[in-house]
């Protein structure tokens, strides 16, 4: 009973921690828009190709929506990984870096600058 037990709890933590492996860190979250859009944060996200919505699992872009797949980095201001992405009815893997700026305003996703909208 006790072996099964243990290997109850090794079999949970272990589903647990795959979860927050694939979990996009929080300070990533949310509405981003290019720095050069001219509509800026008055974009309707993620309909508009100007910028990001992302949430604790994907990055959607107008007719792109890209899941976190293998973080190979994943820290409060960098996250590195393999997403698997959707694309108009085409699927395929993609490599995405995001750096988050100190002040968490900024968002460079591979090398396209963002800044955060309320």
């Amino acid at each position: 009973m006790r072996t099964l037990l243990l290997l109850l709890v090794a079999a949970m933590s272990s589903s647990a921690a795959l979860a927050a492996a694939t979990t996009i860190p929080a300070p990533f979250r949310g509405n981003w828009v290019d720095v050069t859009a001219k509509q800026g944060c008055k974009a309707v996200l993620p309909d508009d190709d100007v910028g990001y919505v992302i949430d604790s699992k994907t990055l959607m872009q107008y007719e792109q929506v890209c899941t976190l797949k293998s973080p190979k980095v994943s820290t409060a201001t960098l996250l590195e990984g393999t997403f698997s992405c959707n694309e108009e009815g085409e699927v395929y893997k993609a490599p995405f870096t995001l750096k988050l700026s100190p002040d968490g305003k900024f968002l460079l996703v591979n090398d396209r600058k963002l800044q955060r909208c309320k």
